[in-house]
């Protein structure tokens, strides 16, 4: 029986626009499961609509929240442990 390989995690941070949507749209298009943040609801749903469409073999989480805001981050932080149990990349 082949070995099933776990996939690598990726948490990118900005994955609604620039540089952060590149890097999110390359990692998927590779077979990452990224675990994508945004602030904006309506760009980060643009966002991930753009990024889900080039997933291949990848996954994508797309979560809210202002990483200005303790709170938020710390929501964030339970968020993405409930996701995966390793982060290969962030």
């Amino acid at each position: 029986m082949p070995k099933q390989s776990i996939p690598r995690v990726a948490v990118v941070t900005g994955a609604s626009s620039g540089i952060g949507k590149a890097a999110a749209i390359q990692l998927v298009a590779q077979g990452w499961h990224v675990i994508g943040q945004g602030r904006n609801p309506e760009r980060s749903a643009a966002a991930a609509a753009e990024i889900q469409a080039v997933a291949n073999n990848g996954k994508l989480d797309m979560i809210r929240g202002d990483l200005s805001l303790l709170a938020d981050t710390a929501r964030m932080a339970n968020e993405i442990a409930a996701l995966t149990d390793n982060i290969h990349l962030l």
